[in-house]
């Protein structure tokens, strides 16, 4: 993952409700710098908190400064108001000058939390400011400063280290990141398919192994339960649902066997589902429709006498191109069946344990129909004409299974394989079965279509087309290959400029006919492939979870090759114009990665606001301009102290605390020291008005 291609900052989620749409995303290293900042000023708010509370306090519970404070009779406006007496109210005594001398020292002196609570258990006998408050205050106003020093602290050793946990997300160690543009992707994601052959496979099997891991279970995934939820860095979010459903055969009457209907898929490609910054209701719609074949009407024999036959699934005659000999002979050689199924084979139909001298004694063999990536769409136009589709992309799926043996999955218990395409119902061993057919058939059709909010949509179009944009000399349009008058596509293509750059990039590689032509297997039945053996297969519907897999792994290979294209730069042709506007599309990409840390930029605004109070509070009361920052920021390291010195204090006490407990039965024990009931009546027992005096 390059550093260079995550967007650092605030930046919006549209798919995400408001509270949490706000975003604030910042690598790890300026992360722990933020939280540490904002834990300092959450210490110093609290001190700010402290300071005016400790000021209302004092206010509170001393007297007023004024000394004249004896109002003037009713009907005496011009009498002369004389100095009160100490002895005019016993009750409320005028407090003498010590006392208002005390009060103004108890107001101005700025002593931490930490003095108080000594001042109020008896220690720091050598601190002046300690000493001061307990000459100064009662025993009432000593108690609530201390009490209040407590709370305010306690309140603040939780909030410094609890909200920017709270704010990033609970400590979120692989947040959602949007990317950035980059000089390399605002070249790359519209150029042609560049990449070698071998690159290209690499990052099929890649997308396999990806969509194996996304697997519920262990050992033996199977369709009905793939979790939704891939967590990969490729993938910013659930993968999209799939909608399928049980079809007709989609092909020619007398194309697919009896008792053997189609599958068709369609899954709906918004840029939410897909990981991408966008709230446009533009979708691309991606449908596979597939069926076995019944290779009786698709092949034909090789030589009069001869059990050997070719599978004629492609046709030769195609007015669109000319295969030469050495094509057609190539093909023959590669598609050739020994024993059918069709009418011309021989009567036993199986493995009969002659594989040795078999064209086909290997295991799991697979070809896919056209053979090579495509590099013009003629080459899918030559599929057999029961098999083309105009409006879509035909290709078909040879399996061999060569000498392999089926254990079934046990799911109806029945002894035998009847799906289609693993048939098997000749017991080898007790568990095993050995394949009917030396060959079968498997055939997709596959196209895209726009939609706008899931109603209106456009005409559909093949897989394979070199682009489906319109293009000219001056580059790209905007409209796609649409099909018909669609208005209101070409209008949000318009809005969304960016969203085209998107759409090709997932149409050139979630193909399933572009991942078979690298990738061709059956996964699901390959990862339980071990040796002669293929563990796990579903009596009657394995080929189903297959077109699934299929169908799944496509759109992971295709989410992360866009992945790839923004992030990584992967080499394309900067041949073609890129779209002005490659630079929303380069930033929109959403996608995990660890070395990042988001916090919740919204409840940051709002929980700063609130901290901020208490500082806003004592500046306002203690009117400080501005120009006393340098004086602030000089106080600070005594800030820092008296800190530390209340958090060892707070240690200390607890020492002592753990000490006394341990002591305090022995010394109750030894009758010199009195109970605690008659420690606590004298401790409140008022002192009187001529022992105050005396200790004065």
């Amino acid at each position: 993952m390059t550093r260079n291609a995550v967007f650092q900052g605030f930046w919006i989620n549209r798919y995400r409700n408001f509270p949490n749409a706000w975003i604030l995303t910042l690598s790890d290293g300026w992360a722990l710098i933020f939280q540490l900042a904002f834990g300092l000023y959450i210490l110093y708010a609290g001190d700010r908190l402290w300071a005016c509370l400790r000021r209302w306090s004092i206010q509170g519970i001393h007297l007023s400064d004024i000394a004249d404070t004896i109002e003037p009779p009713e009907d005496g406006d011009n009498l002369e108001l004389q100095p009160r007496s100490s002895d005019d109210d016993i009750d409320n005594p005028v407090p003498s000058a010590q006392e208002q001398t005390g009060s103004r020292r108890l107001r101005d002196a700025d002593f931490s939390m930490g003095e108080a609570i000594e001042a109020f258990i008896g220690l720091g006998q050598s601190n002046p400011r300690v000493q001061m408050l307990r000459d100064e205050c009662t025993p009432r106003l000593l108690r609530k400063i201390a009490s209040t020093a407590v709370l305010v602290c306690l309140l603040m050793i939780v909030l410094a280290p609890l909200l920017p946990w709270l704010l990033s997300e609970r400590g979120n160690k692989r947040p959602l990141v949007v990317s950035k543009y980059t000089p390399d992707c605002g070249a790359g994601p519209l150029a042609p398919i560049s990449i070698q052959a071998l690159a290209y496979r690499i990052s099929a099997s890649n997308a396999e192994r990806l969509f194996l891991r996304c697997s519920a279970q262990e050992k033996r995934p199977t369709m009905d339960k793939i979790t939704e939820q891939c967590p990969e860095d490729a993938l910013a979010g659930p993968l999209p649902p799939i909608k399928y459903r049980q079809v007709e055969c989609p092909f020619s009457p007398g194309s697919c066997p009896r008792n053997h209907s189609g599958l068709t898929l369609d899954r709906y490609l918004r840029p939410t589902v897909l990981g991408y910054n966008s709230i446009s209701p533009l979708t691309l719609q991606h449908r596979l429709a597939c069926a076995p074949l019944n290779l009786t009407r698709y092949t034909i024999p090789t030589s009069k006498f001869s059990d050997q036959h070719v599978a004629a699934l492609m046709a030769f005659h195609s007015p669109y191109k000319d295969l030469d000999e050495g094509a057609i002979m190539n093909y023959m050689s590669s598609t050739h069946t020994l024993n059918g199924p069709n009418q011309a084979s021989s009567d036993f139909s199986g493995w009969d344990g002659s594989y040795f001298n078999a064209n086909w004694g290997r295991n799991m063999e697979y070809i896919m129909l056209p053979a090579e990536l495509p590099t013009n769409v003629s080459e899918f136009e030559d599929i057999s004409p029961r098999l083309y589709h105009k409006d879509g992309t035909s290709f078909v799926f040879l399996f061999y299974p060569g000498k392999t043996v089926f254990h079934p999955g046990f799911y109806l218990d029945t002894g035998k394989i009847t799906d289609p395409i693993f048939s098997a119902t000749r017991n080898f061993g007790r568990v095993t079965l050995l394949p009917d057919h030396e060959a079968t058939a498997l055939a997709c059709v596959e196209k895209y279509r726009f939609c706008y909010s899931f109603s209106r949509c456009s005409s559909w179009i093949p897989s394979l087309l070199d682009d489906f944009f319109t293009e000219s000399n001056s580059g790209l349009h905007l409209s796609p290959r649409l099909g018909g008058n669609r208005a209101y596509l070409t209008e949000e293509f318009t809005k969304h400029r960016h969203l085209l750059a998107l759409y090709q990039s997932l149409y050139k590689h979630s193909s399933v006919a572009r991942y078979l032509s690298c990738n061709p297997k059956f996964i699901l039945a390959e990862s339980g492939h071990n040796g002669r053996l293929a563990f796990m297969i579903h009596e009657t519907k394995q080929w189903q979870h297959e077109v699934r897999a299929w169908f799944q792994t496509a759109y992971i290979l295709a989410r992360s090759e866009l992945h790839e294209s923004i992030v990584k730069f992967r080499g394309h042709d900067n041949t073609r114009p890129a779209l002005e506007n490659n630079r929303k599309f380069c930033s929109s990409l959403l996608f995990y990665d660890s070395d990042y840390t988001n916090f919740n930029a919204f409840g940051f605004t709002l929980f700063i606001s609130v901290v901020s109070i208490p500082i806003i509070w004592d500046w306002s009361t203690k009117h400080t301009p501005w120009t006393e920052w340098w004086s602030l920021a000089r106080m600070l390291p005594e800030k820092i102290q008296d800190w530390c010195n209340f958090i060892s204090l707070i240690l200390q006490m607890i020492f002592l605390l753990g000490k006394d407990l341990v002591s305090m039965p022995f010394l109750f024990a030894s009758r010199r020291f009195p109970s605690p009931a008659s420690f606590l009546r004298d401790a409140a027992r008022p002192v009187s008005p001529s022992a105050q005096a005396s200790i004065v």
